[in-house]
């Protein structure tokens, strides 16, 4: 508000000044200012006071920019400060935020049970933990070093191929951003899983990070799984194969088959007990397999007599040594030999020998490794006799139930027989009742008819002859049905089977477009036999 003031009264004055210039110029002014030269003394002032106000401005203003520059600078400083204070405090704290964060690293990194490395892009260590150097077993004085070189050639010495792993080390180092996973393998059997990837900070990477597990008991429990998950499918295909056959000596030539794929021999045979003896029913691989197998061999052995005490495997690392080992046979190839017994629900049944040409081949391993399969083929074999034994039970029973079927059915059919002849003796009353009657007055009436003609006929006295013969031949059905349901027995005559084949041609009606021929052997000699079942055979032939 001052300056605006200042400038307004210096403006002011030099217009004043201005004016009284120009009028007194222009004559204008009266005598008496004229003569007192007031402009000149009046402008003289006036510019002094112009300028003494002018300079008072300017004083004041520029004292007032120096203090408020003066302030403006008190703050910045103030500000500077209070910058630097807060600038020190965050690098204090980020210090000890940082050193708490590798503190609370180093404790991870030896917290964790892997083996952690860490390596810049050169591949110099930069950290590790304790494990690592455990589980390379580094000493403490070349690992104190941080001598990159020289640790790697520590370590390499230990594995089974140390070409392979430096190779994939300086692979990787050159393929930075690359991660990697493999398994290492060392030459005392420890195996350790290795893996890798690049350490970045703030989106850039600086290093490398190595971790390295322990897996050996890991990785031994997975071999031991496999070979009992490869055992179980032999044992398997064993069971399957072992149930393909119940026929005993077909079954021993199997279990003998699949005895080698659970164990390797160079022979084998299986011993089944009888009494007392042994009998060696079926064998494998042996050189004379005549002189052993269907032979009975002693169990007065001191081999033999330790298996049936304990019923365990026996096994011998060189039987050729052993004088227990009896030799049955050419033996003299045998050196690894295992008695396995066969045992079906607890009862000892037999032994395999299974002998082999390389001395101490087997033992408890193998042993337990065929114990499932001697089980398996003890109780085929146990299945195998009971079929048998079944199978005879079975032919028996069937022989019987035969006999019993064939008397039953041949009560059956005699009741049978009964029953029908007992309905048709009803039946044939009541037909031949029913029949009897009609046919009478058939026949009758064609013997009426032929007394009747004035004039024979002979067409007509043929047809009347023909009626009275078929009804004579109804008459004879209806007599034969009778017998049948009384069971008459049949008549036995002599008759000649001519005449009543030419008799039954002769009564018998056919279709005039029907011609009956018959070709007869007049040589027949006379045959016992019913006239009337021949006589009603014929006319069923000749009608059908």
């Amino acid at each position: 508000m001052s300056k605006r003031i200042v400038v307004f009264f210096t403006c002011l004055t030099l217009l004043a000044g201005l004016v009284m210039f120009y009028a007194e110029a222009s004559g204008r002014l009266p005598p008496a200012v004229l003569s007192y030269n007031f402009t000149a003394a009046w402008l003289t002032q006036s510019v002094q006071i112009v300028l003494a106000a002018f300079l008072l401005y300017l004083s004041t203003h520029s004292l007032q920019n120096t203090l408020t520059r003066a302030r403006d600078n008190e703050r910045a400083m103030v500000d500077i400060n209070d910058a630097l204070q807060w600038e020190i405090a965050k690098r204090v704290q980020a210090q000890v935020e940082q050193e708490r964060s590798l503190s609370l690293l180093q404790a991870t990194l030896e917290s964790t049970a892997d083996g952690i490395l860490v390596a810049n892009k050169a591949g110099e260590i930069t950290s590790f933990n304790q494990k690592f150097v455990e589980m390379w077993r580094i000493p403490e004085a070349l690992i104190a070093g941080r001598d990159d070189k020289a640790t790697l050639n520590f370590v390499m010495g230990q594995l089974k191929d140390p070409d392979s792993f430096l190779a994939n080390v300086r692979y990787l180092y050159e393929q930075q951003e690359m991660e990697s996973f493999d398994v290492l393998e060392f030459k005392d059997g420890r195996i350790y899983e290795r893996y890798s990837r690049p350490q970045r900070i703030g989106g850039e990477t600086v290093g490398r990070v190595w971790s390295f597990r322990d897996v050996t008991e890991q990785k031994q429990a997975e071999t031991a799984l496999n070979q009992y998950a490869r055992h179980l499918e032999t044992l398997q295909s064993v069971t399957a194969a072992l149930s393909t056959s119940l026929a005993l000596d077909e079954l021993l030539d199997i279990i003998l088959e699949q005895l080698a794929v659970v164990l390797s021999f160079d022979s084998a045979t299986i011993f089944l007990l009888e009494q007392d003896s042994l009998l060696a029913m079926a064998g494998r691989g042996l050189p004379h397999p005549e002189q052993v197998i269907g032979h009975n061999f002693s169990l007065d052995n001191d081999l033999y007599r330790l298996m049936l005490e304990t019923k365990e495997f026996v096994w011998l690392a060189d039987a050729q040594t052993d004088p227990r080992f009896e030799r049955w046979g050419s033996a003299d190839y045998i050196h690894g030999w295992l008695c396995v017994p066969l045992l079906a629900h607890g009862e000892l049944i037999g032994f395999m020998t299974v002998d082999s040409r390389q001395p101490g081949i087997y033992g408890p391993e193998q042993a337990a490794l065929v114990r499932p399969f001697a089980g398996q083929a003890a109780q085929a074999i146990e299945n195998a006799r009971l079929h048998e034994q079944v199978q005879l039970h079975a032919a028996e029973l069937e022989a019987r139930v035969a006999e019993r079927t064939r008397e039953l059915r041949e009560a059956q059919e005699q009741l049978l027989r009964r029953e029908k002849l007992a309905v048709m003796g009803q039946l044939a009353g009541g037909i031949a009742h029913e029949l009897r009657n009609p046919l009478g007055a058939i026949k009758n009436a064609a013997y009426a008819l032929n007394l009747l003609q004035e004039k024979k006929n002979p067409e007509v006295v043929e047809m009347l002859r023909v009626l009275q013969a078929e009804v004579d031949t109804a008459e004879r059905i209806i007599k034969t049905l009778l017998d049948y349901a009384r069971n008459r027995s049949p008549l036995h005559e002599l008759v000649d089977v001519n005449d009543i084949a030419q008799a039954v041609i002769a009564d018998t009606a056919v279709p005039p477009h029907i011609c009956i021929t018959a070709h007869l052997d007049n040589t027949l000699p006379l045959v016992p036999a019913d006239p009337g079942q021949l006589t009603q055979i014929f006319t069923n032939i000749i009608q059908n």
